[in-house]
């Protein structure tokens, strides 16, 4: 298998695992939109050292995102689709038929509030019959409400096992809220540069409002 269809391979299991663990596949709690986690402006997010990639929305309500695009990741257009706004893949660092990808969506958010998001986000991902090692840790990204999670899962096309990092973001802007996810995925976790990339990438997402 080439590299690049390698690369495209793994996205398109990354994309499997993000659709179907997707905060609406389970709505549960009262309906409450959650108070706090407008979408404003870049000084509210971490500054990184990388260029910014400008993802284009599909309407004007959105919330503009700006994805922090390191050395050797490559954007592969045919992957995205629908919620799927974002997909770059490092074939640098390919191992085992795999490259290590990064998949960004956007969504419409249920009518609830940031912590049942969250929680219904983490029960989905707990339901996958090959999750493993689960953890999450909630927090902001760019004053709006985050929910970081690890886990690890199977991998496609490939014997062993791949390492996971999710982090769901809910954003609102007027009277919307969506939510944002951007996961990360590879077979060898371990690697320094796929860790210091990752935390660029997951660091450095800018959500911001459409105006902006």
């Amino acid at each position: 298998m080439t590299t690049r269809r390698a690369a495209r391979a793994a996205a398109v299991a990354m994309i499997a695992l993000v659709t179907v663990s997707g905060c609406g596949e389970v709505v549960t709690g009262k309906a409450q939109r959650s108070s706090a986690g407008q979408a404003g402006g870049p000084a509210a997010c971490v500054k990184v050292d990388a260029p910014l990639e400008d993802l284009v929305s599909h309407n004007r309500s959105e919330p503009k995102l700006r994805v922090p695009q390191p050395d050797n990741w490559k954007p592969i257009g045919k992957m995205t689709r629908g919620s799927i706004r974002f997909v770059m893949a490092n074939p640098t660092l390919l191992g085992n038929m795999f490259a290590p990808n990064i998949v960004v969506t956007l969504e419409d958010a249920p009518e609830l509030d940031a912590q049942t998001i969250f929680n219904n986000t983490e029960r989905n991902l707990r339901k996958q019959s090959a999750v493993s090692n689960f953890a999450s840790t909630r927090g902001t990204l760019c004053g709006l409400p985050a929910d970081t999670i690890t886990f690890g899962g199977e991998r496609a096309r490939a014997r062993g096992r791949r390492s996971v990092t999710t982090k769901v973001i809910v954003a609102g802007v007027g009277t919307r809220q969506f939510v944002v996810t951007m996961t990360a995925q590879t077979a060898d976790p371990s690697n320094q540069t796929y860790q210091k990339d990752v935390k660029t990438v997951m660091d450095g997402l800018q959500i911001l409002a459409p105006t902006v």
